[in-house]
């Protein structure tokens, strides 16, 4: 009787491994110091490469076709400082900086130039700059001025939509509509801007030293961190007429907090740690952020310090300083692999094309393979049947 208990605990008893135990497995592929890089195969099979000479101040653009680095051609830039960029399908847009003024260039896949747009901003003034691009439309929010550009950039195609914006809404596929936060003397106001008839609805809401704002679907989330805290306020607006359904304190920071629509699924998930004890938190209820029907996933002791959640299509990609999960909504593990991530921080951006998994920021970008382990429940296997039967 005692052996076949036993065997029964092997199939049921499956401590936390790490490597190849799981579906699937990370392998570092390529590091670029200094660079940010660039592939979405849903816009082209180009890759971008842009990497500062801080010694000379130059710019350099580096382009090449698909996503390993062959054959590149490339483009300096002298004296020329980049503020923000973003790829598209024909190219890639730069924001610079340089002594005849402030510039928004589109670099063609071909590394030459294709067009040149004069902003309206001082060079010694100019801060926060990001971008992103919604439908035909491309936003750049530079200084706390956020404006809107057409397919065709003229200085006229200009628009300036608002001012005292401080963070923009990147997750939502409406092109439509603008939702982003406001800091006027230290009052925050949730926005929301209709291209159409060039409308903007207005809230009241919670800001603080971080802030993150997400929409899915019809929901406006926003998430606010104080500095030097490791607890966020989550607030949850109905984006219709941005009235508060929902609020809560939870134990983590904004960028450790993600919440998407996949199908007709809301994914919502968020990296604590407590007494030392670091767990993930899935809810797939729409009841999203009421804290109830959480799935909490243990992490081993030996991770350190969480750096990065995000959620892509029907993953849960969650980064490490020493170590990278992926999770499905149900809060099974899909890969756990120890790869030292040092090289980013906690602002990287988490990309997935293809089979790769990229990280990138300011300091580099960290590309990793990311291929099926046919064998997982095999190594598995045999891994606990030793823990547990050999002793015997």
């Amino acid at each position: 009787m005692l052996k076949y208990f036993l065997i029964l605990l092997t199939f049921c008893s499956y401590p936390l491994f790490a490597g190849n135990h799981y579906p699937l497995i990370l392998e570092k592929d390529s590091y670029y110091p200094g660079g940010n890089f660039y592939h979405d195969e849903n816009l082209s099979d180009f890759s971008f490469l842009l990497k500062t000479d801080w010694a000379n101040d130059n710019e350099t653009i580096y382009v090449w076709k698909g996503i390993e680095r062959r054959n590149a051609a490339a483009l300096t830039l002298s004296n020329t400082k980049i503020l923000s960029s973003i790829q598209i399908e024909v190219g890639i847009f730069i924001l610079t900086s340089d002594n005849s003024g402030v510039k928004l260039r589109l670099i063609g896949n071909d590394a030459t130039i294709k067009s040149e747009t004069p902003i309206p901003l001082d060079p010694s003034e100019i801060s926060q700059t990001s971008m992103y691009k919604k439908g035909d439309n491309l936003y750049l929010l530079a200084s706390g001025n956020l404006y809107e550009f057409g397919e065709e950039l003229t200085r006229e195609k200009i628009r300036l939509i608002d001012k005292y914006v401080f963070e923009v809404e990147r997750s939502s596929s409406d092109p439509n509509t603008v939702v982003y936060l406001q800091n006027q003397s230290g009052v925050g106001f949730l926005c929301v801007f209709d291209k159409r008839d060039t409308s903007k609805k207005s809230s009241l809401v919670e800001i603080s030293d971080n802030n993150k704002i997400i929409v899915s679907q019809d929901k406006i989330i926003t998430i606010s961190n104080p500095n030097f805290v490791n607890e966020s306020f989550i607030q949850l607006y109905d984006k219709n007429n941005l009235q508060l359904k929902r609020s809560r304190w939870i134990e983590s920071k904004p960028e450790l907090i993600d919440i998407t629509q996949f199908g007709d699924m809301s994914i919502f998930a968020y990296i604590s740690r407590a007494d030392d004890n670091i767990t993930i938190h899935i809810s797939l209820s729409d009841e999203i952020i009421n804290g109830t029907e959480e799935e909490v996933v243990p992490i081993s002791a030996s991770v350190i310090e969480a750096m990065k959640l995000k959620i892509i299509n029907d993953k849960i990609y969650t980064v490490f300083k020493n170590a990278i999960l992926i999770l499905t909504p149900e809060g099974d593990v899909s890969a756990y692999d120890y790869i030292p991530v040092s090289e980013t921080n906690n602002q990287a951006n988490i990309q997935v094309s293809q089979n790769k998994m990229i990280l990138k920021d300011k300091k580099g970008s960290l590309i990793l393979n990311v291929n099926e382990n046919k064998y997982w429940y095999i190594y598995r296997y045999s891994d606990v049947s030793l823990i547990y039967i050999i002793p015997l």
